[in-house]
């Protein structure tokens, strides 16, 4: 389901441009609701699909005692709140991996240096959320399973809440006295931590803190539900961190990168790093992908250096008076006079296209560097732009490479220079290329790769 959803999506975007053309306004709006159905479609599969692989524990007693693990605990009635993905708002028709991440997902990966992250789950949900390793637990034995993952836990996130449920858990959080390994999330709803400071503020040796901040009586969609953490110092002093999440779609944040960022001492007194490092392998498809669009896309750019370096090299085009002509002062001199401006203007231009050439290839070289580096964005760029380009471009590019032979052949006895004669080729060669880069970047390895690197 999830391969089907990323196949969708990226056919999707693919089509997408012909929107641009000459139609009429029935035509414009069909086909935009068209594209925006499409979207919801693949979104869903994705969705569906990593609910359907999301791991379930037969006991969280039973977790394997060298594994690092951080409990989740909050009150099953918010499930669907941590469930959304507040960056899809945002993504229109064109969301990436990072777009589709729920909030508990990016809670999830923002302690992943603590270890992994599990959590009980609710009887009554036909799937498992994403983001947390599940277990489902009797009524008769939920208390137990919590107190074992206590006692083993690197780190306890307890999002703030209501519920009889919750309300025994921090009782048992108290009791065991280990503040340092407790961390609270605080929602952007004023009164729920109202009640929650008045009910079991008081559990705390030190108590709670006020609620900072402005009161936002009607929150963007995109505003995040988590907006605050409270860690607690050996002694049970609080203290209160605001996320900074940012307002407005220039500025948002991810939850993933907000947590570690206020609660740094909280790393740093574990002697941890901010962001884990994965440590799966790159597959041999992204491998092979990159390989190919460095072919098709530097390539070219390095011709451009090279043919803007010779015209640097012969701004005037190579009609310069020989040695022999140079006897004569008087046609050198007559021969600058006609050609001083042509010289500098050519000079220039060349100058231009250098500076242009290095800067495509740089961009380039950054943009197929963020490929290895599996940025999701710049892998959803790359399957989007190569089906097009396979589509609507291999045919041209065919024709342009028999009319560079055609001139080639109809340009007299030298014909094509030695270095042309190479490049265009190879160039050609890298081209039809284009068309494998999608469906190696849409391998389920390379997906795997990319969601563990987020």
């Amino acid at each position: 389901m999830s391969t089907a959803g990323w196949i969708v999506i990226t056919l999707n975007m693919a089509w997408l441009p012909s929107l641009g053309r000459p139609h009429n306004v029935v035509w414009v709006i069909a086909g935009t609701l068209g594209s925006l159905s499409i979207v919801i479609a693949g979104v869903w599969l994705i969705r569906r699909g990593r609910q359907h692989t999301t791991p379930l524990l037969p006991s969280l007693q039973q977790l394997p005692a060298n594994e690092r693990v951080v409990l989740f605990l909050r009150s099953f009635k918010e499930d669907h709140i941590f469930s959304r993905s507040p960056s899809l708002w945002l993504s229109g028709i064109q969301p990436t991996p990072l777009d589709l991440l729920s909030e508990e997902d990016e809670i999830g990966r923002a302690f992943k240096p603590f270890g992994k992250m599990v959590a009980l789950g609710s009887t009554s949900d036909r799937l498992p959320s994403v983001g947390s390793e599940r277990h489902y637990a009797s009524d008769g034995t939920w208390r137990a399973e919590v107190r074992a993952a206590l006692e083993r836990s690197t780190l306890i996130v307890l999002a703030i809440g209501a519920g009889r449920s919750l309300g025994w858990e921090v009782n048992e959080l108290v009791a065991r006295n280990n503040p340092t390994r407790l961390v609270l999330l605080v929602s952007r709803d004023h009164d729920r931590y109202d009640r929650f400071r008045h009910l079991l503020g008081g559990c705390f040796p030190r108590g709670l803190p006020d609620y900072g901040g402005k009161r936002r009586r009607f929150p963007l969609p995109w505003s995040r539900y988590v907006r605050a953490a409270i860690w607690f110092e050996p002694d049970w002093t609080p203290h209160w961190e605001r996320l900074n999440l940012g307002t407005w779609p220039i500025t948002r944040h991810r939850t993933r990168r907000a947590l570690p960022r206020a609660l740094r001492k909280v790393y740093e007194r574990a002697g941890l790093p901010l962001r884990a490092t994965s440590t799966t392998p790159r597959p041999w498809s992204v491998k092979l992908g990159v390989a190919l669009i460095s072919h098709a896309v530097l390539f070219p750019a390095l011709l451009l250096i090279y043919h803007s370096v010779t015209l640097l090299s012969d701004p005037a085009g190579g009609d310069a008076p020989t040695m022999v002509e140079t006897s004569d002062a008087e046609i050198v001199a007559e021969w600058m006079n006609r050609h001083s401006d042509p010289v500098l203007t050519g000079f220039a231009g060349a100058l231009a296209g250098l500076s242009a050439s290095i800067l495509l290839f740089i961009l380039l070289a950054v943009f197929v560097y963020r490929v290895w580096q599996g940025g999701p964005t710049a892998i959803t760029m790359t399957r989007i732009v190569s089906i097009v380009l396979s589509v609507s471009l291999t045919p041209l590019v065919f024709l342009f490479f028999i009319a560079i032979i055609a001139i080639g052949i109809s340009s007299g006895p030298q014909g094509l220079s030695p270095v042309a004669a190479a490049v265009i080729p190879l160039t050609f060669a890298g081209w039809l290329n284009v068309p494998m880069i999608p469906w190696l970047l849409l391998r389920r390895d390379v997906r795997d790769w990319v969601d563990t690197r987020l």
